[in-house]
């Protein structure tokens, strides 16, 4: 799968005539046979987030992907700074399942507090029977307890505390034969330093990648661009074209449209063309598992594919980590009385909205849509909202079970604001890095 990209851009150097996509190959649009050529002869290189993300798969998708790894044999190459990266958040990963569920079993006891109330509150007032309310409040309690004990059982702490142990971790065992041989060398100390200083001068001119990350520090914030850096010279040594599969979707990788990933930046398949002489492809997890089921003849089931979308739609923290929350203040909408006649002229697309009590940021949402969303927290019910739930029981009194209106009229002293975004979780999760808003504990 060698190229004559070297020899063309030489070519053009020297004033040969150019075509539509000379110089701009980047906005070239794969073709099946591209990606026939790239899975069979290609240089396929996994980024951080699909290592780490195995741990987040379900078992049939994780024996599906490390199926697809294994079919590409020594076409698969890993960065070194891939590998240090995998190290430093394994075990975060890994523990992320076990505090998840922690949180929804806590929300869901909450929740089961709350049901309790209004019930005995209906009871109150029908004049319900002590013996009867104590047998609905039961009926309440076994299937809240059913719930949660199944959540919590998913991924019980013993299995976690074992995983730990790199002695006993079933993805580690899959992994280590796959990838053996098919790391790469570290960067020499003259070297790394010279590229983490390349690193941070990309960061403050918005030259990607990388630049999305520039509220990290010093190594931290050089990681994208030093995975790019190897991936620059072991493209170089191999002469081959490269398709990296990432679960990243920072603007300083992707060129978008509408909010739609296209490919990769026409600056990153320029540098990669320049500097190797080939061509740069990009590819989801998701859709590595498509294309490989059917040009590797690999089997994978169709829930596996959705299961990994899942995961990167949710789990895309180096997303979430690159927004930057001062720029979403500066950007978000001018702040309004919260009440239904403002939230009208709120946009219906997906974003965050930031409720304020004066100065104080008391609640950061996301949310699909703008409009009914904040509707929603006004009208309530308190099970469909946690802001109309949280501020609810603020004003419940032991005799008084307060109404929606009431939950509307506090609201109508604060302040709220929104800022319109295709990637609404991860934006909220950067605000809550920055900032502990009472109504979101």
């Amino acid at each position: 799968m060698k190229r004559n990209i070297r020899d063309t851009a030489s070519n053009m150097a020297g004033g040969e005539p150019r075509g539509i996509f000379d110089g701009f190959e980047g906005f070239r649009t794969p073709t099946d046979e591209d990606y026939q050529s790239l899975l069979t002869q290609g240089m396929v290189v996994l980024d951080t987030n699909v290592l780490l993300n195995l741990y987040r798969y379900n078992a049939q998708t994780r024996t599906d992907l490390v199926a697809v790894l294994t079919k590409l044999g020594d076409r698969l190459w890993v960065p070194h700074q891939v590998v240090v990266e995998f190290w430093r958040g394994r075990e975060s990963a890994l523990r992320d399942l076990q505090e998840t569920g922690d949180n929804t079993v806590e929300a869901l006891e909450g929740h089961l507090q709350e049901s309790i109330k209004v019930l005995r509150h209906w009871g109150n007032r029908v004049a319900l029977s002590t013996e009867r309310r104590a047998e609905l409040q039961h009926y309440l309690d076994l299937a809240f307890n059913s719930v949660t004990e199944a959540i919590k059982g998913f991924i019980a702490e013993e299995a976690l505390e074992q995983a730990l142990d790199t002695n006993n971790d079933p993805i580690l065992q899959a992994l280590e034969p796959v990838v053996k041989g098919r790391v790469g060398r570290p960067m020499s100390t003259e070297a790394q330093a010279e590229a983490i200083k390349e690193a941070l001068r990309r960061i403050q001119a918005s030259e990607p990648p990388g630049f999305k990350d520039k509220n990290k520090i010093d190594e931290l914030a050089a990681g994208d661009y030093l995975v790019w850096k190897q991936v620059l010279d072991e493209a170089g040594q191999r002469n081959r074209d490269v398709l990296l599969v990432t679960g990243d979707v920072k603007d300083d990788w992707w060129r978008r449209d509408r909010g739609q990933t296209r490919g990769p930046r026409p600056e990153l398949a320029d540098e990669l063309r320049r500097c190797a002489g080939v061509r740069l492809f990009m590819l989801r997890p998701e859709s590595l598992l498509m294309r490989a089921r059917d040009i590797l003849r690999v089997d994978v089931q169709e829930e596996s594919v959705q299961d990994a979308e899942r995961v990167d739609r949710v789990h895309s923290l180096s997303a979430s980590k690159s927004v930057d929350p001062s720029d979403v203040l500066t950007e978000s909408s001018d702040p309004l009385p919260y009440t239904y006649e403002n939230v009208g002229g709120a946009p219906r697309s997906a974003g965050v909205h930031l409720v304020f009590d004066g100065d104080e940021i008391i609640y950061i949402g996301s949310t699909g849509n703008l409009r009914a969303r904040l509707r929603q927290h006004l009208a309530g019910p308190r099970g469909s909202s946690v802001l109309h739930d949280r501020v609810g029981r603020l004003l419940d009194t032991p005799e008084n079970f307060v109404q929606a209106t009431d939950v509307a009229d506090w609201l109508g002293n604060c302040s709220v604001r929104w800022y319109e975004t295709n990637d609404p979780a991860s934006v909220k999760e950067a605000l809550l890095g920055t900032n502990n808003p009472r109504f979101n504990r």
